[in-house]
């Protein structure tokens, strides 16, 4: 199902606050948290991609690496995870997007997109009346559908990482588009998972907040596993680009800024249910798990992606190739907070980056998470 929120200039309240505050200079409340039509759980598909340092071997030798690796990343799926399928990217397989299935079958993704689409417009053909209008739309339709093909595989050849990773990701949800999944995961093959990552999870979807919209087939956007909250060092005057020398730390903690008055806001609407739980129940209402994200949100290794968000992205995606923007994915997060999406993350995060590991400032206990293998 295809849902496109009202643009959050014509709404009373707004699902991202920070943005509305940073982008339309106007300060809307937050709309209330709407409860899942579905039980939150884990039973979705998992995409793992290969993070670009990682170097194929060739031959038998890399073919045994990959499998040694298929199993293990199974192993450790096989406690708890209770995904619905996981597809691991090949590293032996050049130029083209390959995931493998833990029965080692492989599924060249691209491929399988333009066979199926060119099939549905087989049947297009099939079923419809003679119609010349309809000739021309067909035979247009499938003129597109193998340029994009081949845009898409000359991207995923390209050099340029960026480049290469939306046109994984634009595979990856016009897959899940024709394989009509509801929602889905990526994470980066290197992310390290919280201890614990079932109960975590749970506990993160059963804040309303998180949760509500998140398995909500009316709502649904993006759900991050984690992120990193980057900011630039401040530029000492407009007339001059010298930096002023802070602390890597200082430079962190003004990122967090806006997200901290988020989080205090959202514990403060909290606290005032807080009372009335406690009264009715002796129960207190805990803290939020999850902030809205801002301008200075990154990390794309770990998203839970919801069908209402399929067309958007696939649309900032081709504009972006249209027009060399060149933007960094991670601004996708603003484009569809701006358009009304809930875009959200962890909070405490369910995984780490491993950037996140080589961080001396950082805030997480690196003790509560674990890698795939």
């Amino acid at each position: 199902m295809s849902y496109h929120p009202q643009s959050q200039s014509l709404r009373s309240c707004v699902n991202n606050r920070l943005f509305q505050i940073e982008k339309r200079k106007t300060q809307l409340s937050e709309c209330p948290a709407v409860k899942s039509t579905t039980t939150p759980s884990l039973d979705f598909d998992v995409f793992l991609l290969n993070d670009d340092e990682n170097v194929p071997k060739s031959g038998n030798a890399g073919i045994e690496d990959e499998d040694s690796e298929l199993e293990a990343i199974e192993k450790r799926f096989a406690q708890g995870f209770n995904f619905r399928n996981v597809y691991v990217e090949s590293k032996t397989v050049k130029d083209q997007l390959v995931f493998r299935g833990f029965q080692g079958e492989y599924l060249p993704l691209a491929e399988v997109v333009n066979e199926l689409d060119l099939v549905n417009l087989d049947t297009l053909e099939d079923v419809k009346e003679n119609d010349t209008q309809d000739d021309v739309m067909v035979a247009h339709k499938r003129e597109a559908l193998v340029d994009d093909g081949k845009e898409s595989d000359d991207d995923f050849r390209s050099s340029d990482p960026l480049k290469k990773y939306k046109a994984k990701m634009k595979t990856i949800i016009q897959f899940a588009k024709i394989s009509n999944m509801e929602r889905f995961a990526v994470f980066d093959k290197s992310v390290l998972f919280r201890n614990d990552f079932v109960a975590n999870f749970a506990q993160t979807m059963n804040d309303k907040r998180c949760g509500g919209y998140t398995f909500n087939y009316k709502h649904g956007g993006l759900f991050l596993f984690g992120s990193r909250q980057v900011a630039t060092p401040i530029p000492e005057s407009p007339k001059d680009d010298a930096l002023i020398s802070e602390s890597s730390k200082k430079v962190k903690d003004r990122a967090w800024v806006s997200v901290s008055q988020d989080l205090l806001l959202a514990t403060a609407e909290i606290n005032l249910k807080k009372k009335r739980k406690r009264f009715q129940t002796g129960v207190d209402a805990e803290s939020p798990r999850c902030y809205n994200v801002d301008s200075h949100t990154y990390g794309s290794y770990g998203v839970l992606y919801d069908t209402s968000a399929y067309d958007t992205i696939l649309n900032w995606i081709d504009d972006d190739r249209k027009y060399n923007v060149k933007a960094p994915f991670d601004d996708l997060y603003a484009h569809l907070a701006v358009e009304g999406f809930t875009v959200r993350s962890a909070f405490p995060p369910l995984v780490l980056s491993k950037d996140d590991l080589k961080d001396k400032d950082t805030k997480w206990d690196k003790s509560d998470y674990s890698s795939l293998y």
